[in-house]
C-alpha cells in the first residue's frame, strides 16, 4: 500500500469511531500511482473500496446512535457511553473484524492498519468490554515490539480524546507520545495517531500547535511526507481569497452549470458528501439560509464528492427540500484543495471569493452571507 493511499485510509478509519468525517478513498490510488508513489497490488483497490463502503455503513450507524451529540462525547461523557455503549460495541467489533480480514487478505498492507485495530480495541475497553481489554493486555505482553507499540498507541489516542477539554491531560499524552516518536520518527504508526489528533480535538491552541509541530517537523516517515505535502493545500486555497472565482461542472442531471450566471448574487458553494455526518447536519441550516435570503439575492451551489451518482441521487430524492443545483464531480474538491468536509466558499455579488468556512459552522456562515448581502460602504479619506 503506497503512502498516500494509507494516508486516506488512516483518515477514514481513525475518525470512524467518533462518527466523524470519512474521506473518499476512490480515485486516490490512481492519483498516487500517477504521482509515482508506489504500485497497488492486484485486488487491493477493490478491497479498499469494499472496506470503505462497509465502514461508511458502520459510521452512519454510529452517527445515528449519537443522535446529534458531538462526536467527542463518546469519549468524554460516561452517561452517554453507558446509554448507547451496548449498541455501539457490536459495531466496533465489526470494524475490528473487517480490519483483521483486510490485513489477512493483504499481508503487505497489514502494517498500515495495525494500530487502527488497537485504537478500536482501546475504545471498546473504554466502553467496558472485557474481551477487548483482554486482547489489549495480551498485545501489551507480546514479544513483538510492533504489536506492543500499536496497543500503546491505541490507548494513547483514546486518552487524547478523553481529555479533549483538559489541556494538562493532553499534554501528558503528547509527552509520552514524543518519547516514543524519538525512538523511530520514521514509523508510520506514530504519524497515523498524530494525524488523527491533528484533525481535531485539541484542548487549546497551544496543544494544537504542539501537535502540528510533531506532525510537520518531528515525523519523517513515508506517511508523514505524504501528509506534509497535502497540508500545502490550505496555503494554496488561501491564495484564492479576494480573487474572482467561478465554479462550474456537471450537475446531477448531467447538464453543465456555472456560478458565473449568478454574478450579482451572493453565492455559497458547499463541498459535501452524503457520507459525511457534519455535512448532513449542516443541511437544515443551508435550507434555512436559502429560504430566508434567496429573494434578497442569495444562492446555493453544492458540490458532491460521493463515490456514485446513484448515492447522491437517492439522497436528494429523500430530501426534496434541497432545491438548489448539485454538481456531481468527485474530483473537484481535490482541485480546490478541500481537506475537510463540509467546506463552504462564500462568493460576493461581484464574483469574488471572500471567505472559506471549514467544518460545521452555522454562525460563521450566516455572518458571511448577511455581511456580503449588505456590505458596509467604505469611507474614503477626507469624506
Amino acid at each position: 500500500m503506497n503512502p498516500r493511499m494509507k494516508y486516506y485510509l488512516v483518515g477514514a478509519l481513525a475518525c470512524l469511531a467518533a462518527a466523524a468525517v470519512l474521506l473518499n478513498l476512490s480515485g486516490v490510488l490512481s492519483v498516487s500511482r500517477a504521482a509515482g508513489s508506489g504500485a497497488t497490488p492486484p485486488g487491493e483497490k477493490a478491497a479498499v473500496g469494499s472496506l470503505q463502503t462497509k465502514l461508511l455503513r458502520d459510521g452512519r450507524k454510529l452517527d445515528h446512535l449519537l443522535r446529534g451529540a458531538a462526536p467527542t462525547a463518546l469519549f468524554t461523557d460516561a452517561i452517554l457511553r453507558g446509554r448507547i455503549g451496548p449498541k455501539i460495541v457490536p459495531i466496533l467489533w465489526d470494524i475490528v473484524t473487517r480490519v483483521d480480514s483486510f490485513s489477512k487478505q493483504f499481508p503487505g498492507a497489514a502494517a498500515h492498519v495495525r494500530y487502527l485495530k488497537y485504537h478500536y480495541l482501546a475504545l471498546l475497553e473504554l466502553l467496558g468490554n472485557a474481551r477487548a481489554a483482554a486482547r489489549l493486555k495480551a498485545a501489551l505482553r507480546s514479544k513483538s515490539k510492533t504489536t506492543v507499540l500499536a496497543a500503546q498507541l491505541g490507548r494513547l489516542e483514546v486518552q487524547w480524546w478523553q481529555n479533549v477539554h483538559h489541556a494538562a491531560g493532553q499534554q501528558a499524552v503528547l509527552q509520552h507520545l514524543r518519547k516514543l516518536v524519538r525512538q523511530d520518527p520514521t514509523d508510520d504508526d506514530f504519524t497515523a495517531v498524530v494525524y488523527s489528533m491533528f484533525r481535531g480535538g485539541a484542548a487549546d491552541h497551544a496543544i494544537a500547535l504542539a501537535v502540528r509541530h510533531i506532525l510537520l517537523h518531528e515525523l519523517k516517515g513515508p506517511l508523514a511526507r505524504a501528509i506534509q505535502s497535502s497540508l500545502e493545500g490550505p496555503r494554496r486555497q488561501q491564495a484564492l481569497l479576494n480573487k474572482p472565482l467561478v465554479i462550474s461542472g456537471p450537475t446531477i442531471t448531467g447538464k453543465n452549470f456555472s456560478s458565473a450566471q449568478w454574478k450579482g448574487k451572493v453565492v455559497v458553494v458547499d463541498f459535501w458528501g452524503t457520507w459525511c455526518p457534519w455535512c448532513r447536519r449542516a443541511i437544515p441550516h443551508l435550507e434555512a439560509l436559502y429560504a430566508k435570503y434567496h429573494k434578497q439575492g442569495f444562492d446555493l451551489l453544492s458540490v458532491s464528492n460521493d463515490q456514485s451518482r446513484a448515492t447522491l441521487r437517492n439522497y436528494l430524492k429523500a430530501h426534496p427540500q434541497m432545491v438548489w443545483p448539485q454538481i456531481y464531480d468527485p474530483a473537484m474538491p481535490a482541485k480546490y484543495n478541500i481537506e475537510g468536509f463540509p467546506t463552504q466558499f462564500v462568493i460576493d455579488r461581484g464574483g469574488v471569493l471572500r471567505d472559506i468556512v471549514v467544518g460545521y459552522n452555522p454562525k460563521g456562515l450566516t455572518r458571511d452571507v448577511t455581511q456580503w448581502l449588505n456590505p458596509k460602504p467604505v469611507s474614503l479619506p477626507g469624506k
